[in-house]
């Protein structure tokens, strides 16, 4: 009997590892709009930004990979634009609504677009002019639809 058991619970946990793994290999396949965008620097995004418009205030950094000064960027977001890099080219999205918790962006052919909504500030700076956040960030591209957790990095002025 308890031979049984022992099989039974070794069964059930390899199964459930099997279960869990493929899961996610399938989730990791089909979330693969944010992964397609290049590495990016604020240097790069505020260079296209000049290019076009003038008066930088508001900034916000995201990453895919936590908040840390060496955290490789996906997207920057200026003043009412935000920028990703794709095979080498620089892409402005214009934003379209924003507040302080939330926002949404669009290419100018409405083929990509963007919206987020803050989920947690913290890291706050000293007179409370700019913090780090957990974002939800929403993909449309090519008829697909991802979401994604990202960090914003000294998001405000």
């Amino acid at each position: 009997m308890n031979f049984n058991i022992a099989f039974f619970k070794t069964f059930m946990v390899r199964t459930l590892a099997c279960l869990l793994f493929l899961s996610g290999a399938a989730c990791a396949e089909k979330n693969n709009i944010s992964k397609g965008f290049d590495v990016i620097t604020y240097e790069e995004a505020l260079e296209k930004f000049n290019e076009e418009h003038s008066d930088e205030n508001y900034r916000c950094q995201y990453s895919l990979f936590g908040v840390s000064e060496n955290s490789s960027l996906t997207a920057v977001e200026i003043e009412d634009f935000i920028y990703l890099k794709k095979n080498g080219s620089i892409i402005e999205l214009v934003g379209k609504d924003r507040d302080e918790n939330a926002g949404s962006y669009s290419s100018r052919d409405g083929g990509l677009k963007i919206s987020y909504k803050v989920l947690k500030k913290y890291n706050f700076s000293e007179y409370q002019e700019s913090d780090d956040r957990d974002v939800e960030i929403k993909f449309t591209y090519q008829g697909k639809v991802e979401v994604v957790k990202m960090y914003g990095i000294r998001c405000g002025v």
